[in-house]
């Protein structure tokens, strides 16, 4: 199972879909709704944490559950949850030095990048980034936009990455291909890790009236290939709901 942590990311469905598309089961809760005893006793195989605003260290569990967590599973950081990784191992944001532009990425051709042209295009929304002159040396920069701005991060020793930028501002393709290279690295979990790790002496306590967003049943979907991408069908998902819910008024 692969858990998400929403950081109130108002496209959080077509992050989801993309994961269930891969085959694999799905869980999105919100990220003041969860506490780091109830994610490890879900026990997921993977943990990704959404685009979001605002700071990572306002953003509830995000920061301490990758302290917590990225030695034990694999983690992807989207946006927001990108500059999480960073603060996590100390790194610093920059709110001044944003990144607004579209064009080309250049990357390192490794882990999550492996078998993806390079460079390649994205759209970036405009957003606070990582400091280069702060970076933490637990992490290594794995992609840069023409400007230089880091704009993907992997950790040196344990499965945990970054990227600026959304899915969905990459040519599909591309995001399909990313989503599967992350995939990959899932299942390969020490048994009895869960067990045996130690937790931070308290946590914040979680809502009872808000364990997960209107997106976070847990659902496997499993997709017969058709020629279309994974994001001409998550787009289409998201036609139908948006058809459903007019529907419905």
């Amino acid at each position: 199972m692969i858990l998400i942590i929403d950081n109130e990311d108002p496209a959080i469905n077509v992050l989801a879909n993309a994961l269930r598309i891969s085959g694999e089961t799905v869980r999105v809760v919100d990220n003041t709704a969860i506490t780091l005893e109830e994610v490890r006793d879900l026990r997921p195989n993977g943990l990704v944490f959404s685009e979001g605003t605002g700071a990572p260290e306002d953003a509830g569990i995000t920061v301490p559950a990758i302290e917590t967590f990225a030695p034990l599973v694999p983690i992807l950081g989207v946006g927001l949850g990108h500059r999480a990784v960073g603060v996590a191992f100390g790194g610093s944001v920059s709110e001044s030095a944003r990144d607004d532009a579209t064009g080309a990425v250049t990357h390192d051709h490794r882990a999550l990048f492996e078998g993806l042209d390079d460079p390649f295009e994205v759209t970036s929304d405009s957003a606070p980034v990582l400091l280069d002159d702060e970076f933490p040396v637990a992490l290594q920069v794995s992609a840069r936009a023409e400007n230089g701005t880091v704009m993907a991060v992997r950790h040196r020793g344990f499965k945990t990455s970054g990227i600026q930028f959304r899915l969905e501002n990459m040519n599909p393709a591309q995001a399909e291909r990313l989503v599967s290279n992350w995939i990959d690295t899932l299942y390969d979990i020490r048994d009895g890790a869960f067990d045996q790790l130690q937790l931070p002496s308290s946590t914040a306590p979680s809502s009872p009236d808000s364990s997960s967003n209107s997106g976070s049943a847990e659902e496997t979907a499993v997709y017969e290939s058709d020629g279309k991408s994974m994001f001409d069908r998550v787009k289409e998902q998201e036609e139908q709901r948006s058809a459903q819910e007019q529907n419905a008024k």
